[in-house]
């Protein structure tokens, strides 16, 4: 089921949660409820109450745009196959065109685009459709989705992924790296997408983002279980002087331990990911 209960606390909403000496490395965590030691700022800590918008740092969010990237790049290609209309019969293109056949297909889309006739248009379309269409999948299909995203990266070339992260990935890096995919999962990743697409063009509503209370007890799950790594691989993720390979090292460790997380914490941090670059957009 994609629909879960609030993660609020409706019994004490203004209780901290449960205090448990951290391992060592760690950040204790700190002691005025709302708060939390973020990624990429040691031991600063964050009001979750009194900002309107939970802050990201950029570490997280480089990780954020770096993983959004790839759905981007995934939607720009397959507006363009529509655009083109590639008759190749390499698997990859066949598997792309049958779904921009299900696109064309759709009333709604003929109603909002009409005629696509530019690949200008195209890679627009493609950048609207993911910045607004993910967060509007439900929590089952949001999940598969990351979770095909962590393994785009995790078969990338290390030069294209931590360019993706870097955010200095063409829209060719990006196809490549979806690309490196067996066919399979190549053609799961496209489901998803293209159900973000339906979601969209049917004007599904968008999931509401995690209450701040949900973020701090998750983000304090993921800092006791990455220890010491959390705040390195942020830095890493920032690090100007940091080779693309080890950018993406630090993307990967840090995107494979959010999605190694239990329930409800998984959920949030990656429900809250996707809200955040759809707000930021």
């Amino acid at each position: 089921m994609d629909e879960r209960p609030s993660q609020d606390h409706p019994d004490d909403p203004t209780s901290a949660p449960p205090s448990a000496p951290p391992p060592a490395g760690v950040a204790s965590a700190p002691s005025e409820p709302g708060t939390l030691l973020v990624p990429g700022e040691p031991g600063a800590p964050v009001d979750w109450q009194a900002a309107p918008t939970p802050p990201r740092t950029t570490g997280v969010s480089r990780v954020i745009y770096g993983a959004l990237a790839i759905v981007v790049a995934i939607l720009v290609v397959l507006v363009l196959t529509i655009v083109r209309g590639a008759s190749s019969n390499d698997p990859y293109d066949a598997a792309t065109r049958e779904i921009g056949q299900k696109l064309l297909a759709m009333p709604e889309f003929k109603a909002r685009y009409g005629d696509v006739t530019s690949e200008e248009r195209a890679y627009q379309i493609g950048q609207e459709i993911a910045l607004k269409g993910i967060p509007r999948l439900g929590d089952v299909e949001l999940l598969r989705y990351w979770q095909l995203t962590n393994k785009v990266i995790g078969v990338a070339d290390p030069a294209i992924c931590g360019r993706i992260f870097r955010q200095t990935a063409s829209p060719e890096d990006a196809k490549n790296a979806a690309r490196a995919l067996d066919l399979a999962s190549f053609r799961e990743l496209l489901d998803v997408t293209m159900l973000a697409f339906q979601a969209d063009l049917r004007g599904d509503p968008v999931r509401p983002a995690p209450s701040g209370e949900a973020l701090t007890t998750a983000f304090l799950a993921l800092q006791v279980s990455m220890g010491p790594g959390m705040a390195d691989a942020a830095a890493k993720l920032t690090d100007k002087s940091a080779s693309d390979a080890d950018v993406c090292a630090a993307g990967r460790t840090f995107l494979g331990a959010v999605l190694a997380l239990g329930e409800p914490d998984r959920t949030v941090i990656t429900r809250f990911m996707i809200s955040s670059a759809a707000a930021g957009s």
